[in-house]
């Protein structure tokens, strides 16, 4: 293009791609456009003059001139055009960039460079006379001008980049340009690589001008597109030029991303650019290379699997290129690719795609590129894989063919010596790289030496000695540890030897001579320890490595720099593990492999018990991959597998803590530790190894790991014993009995983790070994329990199934494993009745030592009891209180036992006259073990879990009786454990002997609940008044932590006894409450003490203080939350006792309107910063839930009294026009809506982050549970009150339609079309079923509570079956707010599918409904009419007046009310069409703006005729008499004019005119 013939492709002085980008631009840079024309054709005519219309004439001509063939004419236009630039201002000058973009980019595609030239001389002009106006056209500039600055001819590319320059001085000015640009420079380049010789001109041009055209645009493009890649994607210091810009660019991260995204498009959509490799032309070649090398260097991604062997044969093969011009950028391609993708050159055939060709390229010198290509083979010969470099062979052709191309004939100075610098380089790495092979065995195949046995030991062992310096000087004492294990003899002269030679050096060679003969090592016998102790050396390095990068942050500068060296030290020895695999290591000598076992296992057990620098949970991982690595590379059958586990699990002084097996035993028995168990030394080494025992479990399976099975198929019977016994040979139930009583260790704990992987062993099959297995776990745990269950502090559990928190509190190891252990076994049902039966006869023997008691027995036996007690008894059905027989001699027994420790425990005095020494408190627990409830509470607890005689029921009634009669008073004052028991007794009595219960015993028991219930009242307000006053008297400048310890101990006062003995309390309360309506329900006796009168007021006495500790807690948190952590604080301490909440919140739920009302009351009276309304939002919207809590406190926000005032807040007044004037447009049925903000920050201000949140996250149920109140409030309302009416408006206008977005991501859409076409093979997911199924039930029934009440625990498809509940009812409630939405949705696909499921699931309810209530609603006038027709779902309403007369038509789709209803006119009389049209507006705009039913539409529609034909004036805004939204009518009259407005019309006008005058005659309102 425009150079002489025979000109270069690129000259010498012309700049590589990537200096120019250095001298160009900074790095992170962006893209350009198009000019801002279609296209490259030129606007029509008319369009022309029209756009030149306000430009300088004077430009304007010499713009047109541009446009011409000749290039004369062009460079004049050119010229005159820069003058005038220097002469005009820059308003003048901006008007013309729009079509000087356009010629701009038609210029520099011009043949004649001078042209060129001349195009970037008057865009320097331009760009210094525009100055800032630039920015407005830097898009539509940037493409072409960037292109340019990759120029073939340098003064031309100079031009560009001086145009450049000027218009962006500093380097990152440039960078931000091209930030903000990415995306149009990758189109504009993307265009031109699309361009043929035929595409870019007319047919006037000279075919080979075209030709030469056409390579300038593809390489200058590939050029651009190359260095614009490395600026935006490449780091900070790879950007040549721009060191200096020393932060990141703003938007730089996401032009990166813009530039990755269009680089890979361009890589896929131009076929890898290798047709461009193939081009005729040197300059295309020479930039595609650049462009490959670009694409290695920063999409690497790219490169896969199916266009991996296309691209290495092209750039492996690339040695075919003769011109020299092409060669540097061919190596910088080559060179990077083959270090990128080593395993490339194992899709290609080496020999002929890349070594021929390489011959060839050397013998014919390079074709020239002597001082490009010879510095480059050194590099070469480096990223060969050592697979391909077949010894001597490869060596001899590589001189021989570097030789032959030495150029003797005529060289100059400088091929010279690059030829004998290359020669040297290439010589020496021979040299390096040929000494590996010197040993033999450098590959696994190749086992033979060069060097005799001796000499090969001798070598082997100085390997060890460099290794084992190496080991010794680590910084970590299990290394060291190793070491001593390696060599113990060796380990005293490493000092001298560390001072005589360099120890990282010597190491270096060390394993460079491993590199080349480690498989020799093969052939060695167990004569020599050489072979375990060198392979548990590259063991122990590497792993040494892995433990260093756990530590990378944590060395100071000093011993920084000392181990990267030997972390770089160890990468490259574990490079040479990965080379060696585990057939080699099984291929060894049965003794040699012992030998490796043994050292690293027990290198392993030392990192584990002696490191402390490193993180507990990254030393349990990496230990755990130690361990499955030798297991895997050492064990070559199970037997050896278990010979393994057993020395890494032997018994030390460290581990276990517990039990002490005893594994060569033939029984593999286990004895307790004697020894103080409180007192634990090394607790944390022992929890990082069960830590990884557990990850083994979890790897291997329990069988392999703890049972021990070895799963050998037998051939005979004989075999099959032989296996039986083996197997239980490795049996180690201790090792189960040892986590147990860890109970909690790093990433794990029993009941979390250990356990639910045992009971899944236990229940994969019967099995005599599994069994087995579970009896020595229990026995062993049974024994420590009894030797040291007394040690511990007494807690005993309650009457109901034991929880999680409950066997936490548990502290003595043994017993609590027990416990646990039982309960899992019995609960998952791996145990049965016998189990159970056989258990308590064992701990009932215990009992008595002759006549004596066993204490320690004594003190566990109640808990173990209260899990067995469950399944030795079932109950066959719901008949309450059946006199129980027994079916068995077992049972028989047990009954007898029962009762002999009632009668004992009746012995002793009452508890109000406790003595000590006595195990008084023991037998009465152990006694109310035997009597479960049922956790729930209320009538569900009366369905009992053991049946009793009626001798055993009197012995109960008399043991609650001697209490009794020991009197209230007495009973008042004893210690609070005193207070459990009685409490816990009266629980058993109330549900095992209600029937028997006289008046006084009810009165006993009434009396003391409601003391106890109180005292946690009072206990529960002085938190509350206590943490009012830590929030209110503050000053606000007070330290956040202070105030943080202040409530801390305020809520100490929150007593765990008390709690403990008012949730006992409750608990019968609630028995007692399900028995008195149990017994309203069933009889009218007046002579039943349970009758409901007698107690009416004492009960409502107890549930006023539960209300009361109800609200407590949650003024607390409310006050609480105007400090995020405060809240949480207050919030936590519920979570010490779920029970009692969860009692608290049946009891609320189950109270009356009267009790809520006075609870509700008394709490606005108390006088504290919060009040009810915010306690019950802070409660349902807590930041530690509790799932009860919240359902209790939405069910009373959702109820009366206090739903009336749980949404709306006071009202407000709109303002109109300025500031200063404001007018008052309110009127008592148009007056604002607020919303709490409790909740308006959830419905208003919803945040569109909630879409990213996860589906089952604590913030959506939130949002949900806002909405469902809302609704649910709306639903509660009279359909036509004002009030309902502004609500409704309110939602309309503020309420945040993200929460439709967020509860359509539940419902899984995109099956719903499948399941449409009734496909019988696809099964509908349960998110779509239930989502569907709760959209219709919510219709129907108008109602959300079902679905709010069945949420916890929270799940998927539970949130997606509200997620549809919610929809159903917002469409009944809202269908004006959901179809706003709906049309707004901009997505085909996903509104497609909601109307599908809208179609389906909703609408033909809500049809169904619609008519049903306009055919019953009642409209009272001659004058109007209305008529439905249920098969066409369509409302006829005839409205007459005197002579005139109109039928209107309302036909609702299919998808309602997602789309609107029709509205049509069949029949008008004496009315004209004017008014027709009018009315029939009117009507299409009451029934799409009704948030409610049509009825109500339709009747607001005909109130409106009826005003307009008693003379009511219409608004002149709206045209209608009534209101379309708020149904109120024009009140607001203008001063001047008179005509009134509605004030909702009026704020409108006012708000989007501006102004504040009259919309009539424009005077001020």
């Amino acid at each position: 293009m425009g150079r002489q013939k025979g000109e270069g492709a690129r000259s010498k002085s012309r700049p590589s791609s990537s200096s120019l980008a250095a001298s160009l631009l900074p790095s992170g840079t962006a893209a350009v456009g198009f000019g801002g024309y279609v296209g490259s054709s030129r606007l029509d005519s008319s369009l022309a003059s029209e756009e030149f219309s306000d430009i300088d004439s004077e430009m304007a001509q010499h713009l047109k001139r541009l446009a011409r063939k000749d290039p004369t004419t062009k460079l004049k236009a050119l010229t005159c055009l820069s003058m005038l630039l220097k002469q005009k201002s820059g308003k003048e000058i901006v008007l013309i960039i729009p079509q000087w973009a356009f010629e701009y980019k038609k210029l520099l595609m011009d043949y004649n460079r001078e042209v060129r030239r001349a195009t970037h001389d008057t865009m320097t002009n331009l760009v210094l006379a525009v100055g800032r106006d630039l920015a407005l056209h830097l898009k539509s500039l940037m493409g072409p001008w960037w292109f340019s600055q990759f120029d073939q001819i340098p003064e031309v590319a100079q031009g560009a980049k001086h145009s450049l320059q000027a218009a962006f001085p500093a380097p990152e000015k440039r960078l931000d340009a091209l930030i903000l640009c990415t995306t149009e420079i990758f189109m504009y380049l993307d265009e031109n690589l699309k361009l043929t010789p035929q595409s870019m001109s007319d047919k006037v041009t000279a075919l080979d001008e075209l030709e030469e055209m056409h390579q300038q645009v593809i390489s200058s493009s590939l050029l651009a597109l190359a260095t614009l890649i490395d600026i935006l994607v490449g780091s900070q210091l790879e950007k040549p030029g721009f060191e200096s810009i020393t932060a990141e660019p703003k938007h730089a991260s996401k032009a990166r991303a813009t530039a990755i995204s269009f680089a890979e498009k361009l890589f896929s959509s131009h076929r890898y650019f290798l047709d461009f490799v193939k081009s005729q032309s040197p300059a295309i070649r020479s930039a595609t290379y650049s462009m490959l090398r670009s694409c290695i260097k920063n999409i690497p991604h790219a490169f896969n699997e199916e266009n991996m062997k296309t691209l290495a044969s092209t750039i492996l093969g690339s040695f075919q290129e003769k011109d020299p011009s092409c060669h540097s950028s061919m190596w910088d391609a080559m060179l990077l690719f083959s270090k990128r993708f080593p395993d490339s050159w194992r899709s290609v055939n080496v020999q002929k795609i890349l070594l021929n060709r390489f011959w060839h390229f050397l013998r014919n010198g390079c074709f020239g590129s002597q001082q490009i290509s010879y510095p480059s083979l050194v590099l070469f010969l480096d990223s060969l894989p050592p697979k391909e470099i077949e010894g001597e062979k490869f060596f001899l052709e590589f001189f021989q063919n570097l030789w032959v191309g030495r150029n003797p004939s005529n060289p100059s100075n400088a091929d010279r010596v690059a030829f004998f610098q290359a020669f040297k380089e290439c010589f020496l790495w021979g040299l390096h790289n040929a000494s590996r092979a010197v040993l033999g065995g450098s590959v696994e195949d190749d086992q033979a030496s060069f060097l005799s046995r001796d000499a090969m030991i001798l070598i082997f062992e100085d390997v060890l000695k460099k290794l084992l310096t190496f080991i010794m000087t680590s910084s970590f004492i299990w290394v060291k540890d190793a070491g001593s294990l390696l060599a113990p003899t060796a380990v005293d002269s490493m000092t001298e030897l560390e001072s005589s030679v360099n120890m990282l050096e010597a190491t270096q060679f060390a394993l460079e001579i491993l590199d080349g003969s480690f498989f020799c090592l093969q052939t060695f016998c167990e004569g020599s320890e050489v072979v375990p102790c060198l392979s548990a050396a590259l063991f122990i390095i590497g792993w040494e490595c892995n433990m260093a990068r756990a530590l990378d942050n944590a060395f100071d500068d000093q011993s920084m720099e000392i181990t990267k060296a030997r972390m770089n030290f160890g990468e490259a020895l574990l490079s040479l593990r990965g080379k060696i695999n585990k057939t080699f290591w099984q291929s060894l000598s049965i003794p040699n492999q012992k030998k490796l076992g043994s050292i690293l296992i027990l290198t392993i057990r030392s990192a584990i018990f002696k490191e402390d620098k490193v993180n507990a949970n990254e030393i349990t991982s990496l230990c755990f991959l130690w361990m499955a690595e030798v297991l895997e590379c050492l064990c070559q059958d199970q037997y050896q597998e278990q010979n393994f586990l057993d020395l890494f699990l032997a018994n030390s002084d460290v581990w276990p803590l517990w039990i002490m097996p005893d594994s060569g035993c033939a029984k593999r028995s286990a004895s307790l530790k004697i020894k103080e168990i409180s007192i634990k030394t090394n607790t944390s080494g022992s929890h990082k190894f069960v830590a990884i025992i557990e990850k083994l479990i979890s790897a291997l399976g329990i069988d392999r790991v703890v049972a021990g099975y070895v799963s050998n198929t037998p051939n005979s019977t004989e075999e099959a014993s032989k296996e039986l016994a083996t197997s239980h040979f490795y049996s180690r139930a201790w090792l189960a009995a040892e986590i147990l009583c860890t109970w909690k260790w790093q990433g794990g704990s029993a009941l979390g983790s250990f356990l639910p992987l045992l009971c899944s062993y236990a229940k994969s099959g019967n099995c005599s070994l599994k069994e087995g297995l579970l009896d020595s776990i229990v026995n062993i745990l049974l024994d420590g329990a009894l030797v040291y269950g007394a040690s511990g502090e007494l807690r005993f559990f309650n009457v109901w199934s034991a929880s999680d928190d409950e066997v936490e509190s548990i502290e003595e190891p043994f017993l609590r494993a027990l416990v646990s252990f039982l309960i899992t076994l019995f609960t998952e049902n791996i145990w049965g009745k016998d189990q159970a039966v056989i258990l308590f006869g064992l701990l009932a023997n215990k009992l008595f030592i002759g006549e004596s008691v066993n204490a320690e027995c004594l003190r566990i036996f109640p808990l173990i009891l209260s899990v067995l007690i469950r399944p030795l008894y079932t109950i066959e059905s719901d008949e309450l209180h059946r006199d129980a027989v027994p079916t068995s001699f077992e049972e028989n027994q047990i009954c007898d036992t029962i009762k002999d420790w009632v009668q004992r425990t009746l012995s002793f005095p009452p508890l109000t006259a406790w003595e000590t020494g006595q195990d008084m408190e023991e037998w009465l627990q152990l006694v109310l073990s035997c009597y479960p409830l049922r956790a729930l509470g209320g009538s569900k607890a009366l369905n009992l879990e053991r049946d009793i005689d009626p001798v055993e029921r009197s012995l109960l009634l008399d043991l609650f009786r001697k209490q009794r009669h020991a009197g209230k008073s007495a009973a008042a004052s004893q210690l609070p454990m005193v207070q459990i028991l009685l409490s816990k007794l009266m629980a058993v009595s109330v549900g095992y002997c209600w029937k028997e219960f006289n008046e006084e015993d009810w009165e006993f028991v009434l009396f003391h609940l409601r003391r106890w219930i109180e005292s946690a009242v009072v206990m529960m307000e002085e938190v509350a008044e206590n943490v009012n006053d830590v929030i209110i008297n503050r000053p606000s400048s007070d330290d956040k932590e202070v105030i943080l310890k202040e409530l801390e101990h305020a809520v100490l006062l929150l007593d765990s006894p008390r709690i403990n003995i008012a949730r006992n309390a409750l608990f019968a309360f609630s028995l007692f409450s399900g028995l008195t309506e149990l017994q309203n329900a069933e009889d009218a006796d007046n002579s039943n003490p349970l009758r409901r009168e007698r107690w009416d007021l004492v009960k409502d006495r107890i549930v006023e203080g539960i209300l009361r500790l109800f609200f407590s807690t949650g003024v607390t948190e409310a006050i609480a939350s105007s400090y995020t952590e405060a809240s949480s604080v207050i919030a936590s301490t519920r979570l010490d006792h779920p029970h009692f909440w969860e009692l608290i919140a049946l009891s609320i739920v189950n109270s009356s309107l009267h009790a809520r009302d006075r609870a509700v009351r008394s709490i606005e009276l108390w006088g504290l910063s919060k009040g009810p309304i915010s306690s019950l939002y802070a409660i349902l919207f807590s930041s530690k839930p509790v799932p009860s809590l919240q359902f209790a406190a939405y069910f009373i926000l959702a109820t009366e009294p206090v739903s009336n005032s749980a949404i709306i807040s006071k009202g407000t007044r709109y303002l109109v026009g300025n500031t200063t004037d404001t007018c008052d447009i309110d009127s008592s049925s148009e007056e604002g809506i607020q919303l709490r903000e409790d909740i308006s920050c959830i419905i208003e201000r919803l945040p569109y982050e909630i879409l990213e949140v996860d589906l089952v996250a604590q913030q959506r149920v939130y949002v949900f549970l806002a909405w469902s109140l809302l609704l649910s409030h709306l639903l509660s309302s009279p359909p036509s009150s004002p009030t309902r009416e502004r609500l409704i408006q309110h939602i309309q206008e503020s309420a945040n339609s993200t929460i439709l977005d967020c509860i359509f991501q539940h419902i899984p859409l995109e099956l719903s079309s499948a399941y449409s076409l009734k496909k019988k093979d696809i099964e509908i997911p349960a998110e779509l079923s239930e989502a569907a199924t709760a959209a219709t039930r919510a219709i129907s029934t108008g109602s959300l509570l079902f679905y709010v009440e069945s949420l916890w625990p929270v799940g998927p498809v539970k949130m997606a079956s509200l997620a549809g509940a919610l929809f159903g009812l917002m469409l009944r409630v809202l269908p004006a707010y959901v179809r706003q939405w709906f049309s707004d949705l901009r997505d085909r696909s996903a509104s497609s599918l909601i109307e599908y499921f809208t179609k389906a699931w909703c609408s033909p309810p809500l049809i169904a409904d619609e008519l049903s209530q306009i055919k019953k609603a009642s409209f009272a006038d001659e004058n109007f009419s209305v008529s439905v027709s249920k098969s066409a779902n369509e409302v006829v309403a005839t409205y007459t007046k005197d002579e005139t007369g109109m039928d209107l038509v309302i036909r609702l789709p299919p998808s309602y009310p997602l789309r609107s209803v029709d509205v049509d006119c069949t029949r008008s009389l004496g009315i004209s069409e004017v008014k027709q049209r009018k009315w029939l507006m009117s009507m299409t705009s009451f029934v799409r703006n009704q948030n409610g039913a049509l009825a109500e539409a339709i009747r607001i529609w005909k109130n409106n005729f009826d005003k307009e034909f008693e003379g009511v004036e219409e608004c002149p805004i709206c045209y209608s008499v009534i209101h379309t939204v708020n149904h109120s009518l024009p009140r607001l009259a203008c001063k001047t004019c008179k005509h009134k407005f509605h004030s909702a019309c009026l704020y409108k006008w006012f708000s989007t005119s501006h102004k504040s005058t009259c919309p009539l005659c424009q005077s001020p309102f």
